[in-house]
């Protein structure tokens, strides 16, 4: 679920017509655009769909910073970073870890490794 929101995230942020994405949301979707708002890479609005009986929300990009986001990790193919490694990176980057997801900066200050997910330009 994750992934199918993470690659409607990117489409969007591609095509920069639709600024709108509607999906199926869990915690982890919601705690993935909450991390990406507080590092002020895209401002977002949440609209509550009520008409469905599903848990659909429609977000709505109300701002961006980021100019490309291209997603590394797949279920068929997920990409490890340690920690030594991510020193020499020199891009943004979100991170999936057994503390949740992070960025980068927050990764380097716990001095830990993770799943690379998301690489942002900016």
């Amino acid at each position: 679920m994750l992934i199918k929101f993470i690659n409607k995230l990117v489409n969007n942020i591609k095509s920069k017509r639709d600024k709108t994405i509607i999906f199926y949301y869990n915690n982890r979707i919601l705690e993935l655009m909450r991390l990406i708002e507080k590092n002020n890479y895209i401002r977002y609005k949440l609209i509550n769909r009520q008409e469905t009986p599903s848990p659909e929300i429609e977000l709505s990009i109300v701002s961006s910073n980021i100019k490309n986001l291209t997603f590394i990790s797949k279920p068929s193919r997920t990409v490890h970073i340690k920690y030594t490694k991510l020193l020499t990176v020199a891009y943004d980057c979100i991170l999936s870890t057994n503390q949740g997801l992070i960025t980068k900066k927050h990764a380097l200050e716990l001095g830990i490794g993770g799943i690379l997910l998301l690489k942002i330009h900016v």
